[in-house]
């Protein structure tokens, strides 16, 4: 499978300095990347994004994941599922973990 790249350009909330982030896939479709810069980690089709203090959350519909890239840290992002099971689509989750309940093509978040 072909390397693929998305790109997020964002403006710091707290600093206000513009940035540009190259997010890649890097085709495996079979690693989450958790705990590690999000420049390591497959994403599939992201589109929906939220922004919360300074984390970034993310949908990605074609692995069934929400993800949130912590940017406490611009020098270290990293990121983190923080609902879904990798690439296990379905519609289950009551009483269960966040990370144990199963997402179907989540493509928006939004935050209150």
């Amino acid at each position: 499978m072909a390397s693929k790249s998305q790109q997020i350009s964002a403006i710091g909330l707290l600093t206000g300095v513009a940035s540009t982030y190259n997010i890649t896939d890097i085709g495996g479709g079979f690693r989450a990347g958790d705990g590690y810069s999000p420049l390591l980690a497959s994403l599939g089709l992201v589109s929906g994004l939220a922004v919360v203090s300074q984390n970034l959350y993310v949908t990605d519909g074609s692995m069934n994941l929400l993800r949130k890239i912590d940017m406490s840290n611009p020098q270290n992002p990293i990121i983190q599922t923080i609902a879904g099971v990798l690439n296990d689509k379905g519609y289950n989750g009551d009483n269960l973990l966040a990370t144990l309940a199963t997402l179907s093509s989540p493509s928006s978040i939004a935050f209150n």
